[in-house]
């Protein structure tokens, strides 16, 4: 699947890379999936990952920061944004500005689970 790879450095093993071009080529239509319906709803991926973080924390559905940005593999400055923009949409408000946990601002909902 490398040839190039195999003519450059044929002491190199590029059956990995194969798996991961693999691997990637399956995943650009999942995602592009994935966007579309959570665009449908109003909502960015982003915002879609705090408030199903949130739905999995349970009741009272708060998070600090810090756990939101463990969750998502994001930082604390990439979770503030997100949680700026749900609250600019209505979707989560800031419980505190020194402990930055926000909360889903209507509580769960049955339909939505």
């Amino acid at each position: 699947m490398f040839p190039y790879g195999a003519r450059e450095r044929p002491e190199l093993d590029t059956s990995p890379l194969e798996v991961l071009a693999r691997l990637h080529r399956t995943f650009l239509p999942y995602n592009t999936r994935l966007t579309t319906a959570i665009e449908r709803h109003g909502l960015a991926v982003a915002g879609f990952d705090v408030l199903t973080a949130l739905r999995r924390a349970g009741a009272p559905y708060r998070l600090t920061a810090g756990q939101l940005a463990d969750s998502g593999l994001v930082s604390s400055a990439g979770v503030t944004l997100r949680i700026d923009r749900l609250e600019k949409d209505g979707l989560a408000r800031l419980m505190s500005k020194l402990e930055r946990s926000i909360t889903d601002s209507d509580g769960p909902h049955e339909a939505e689970a």
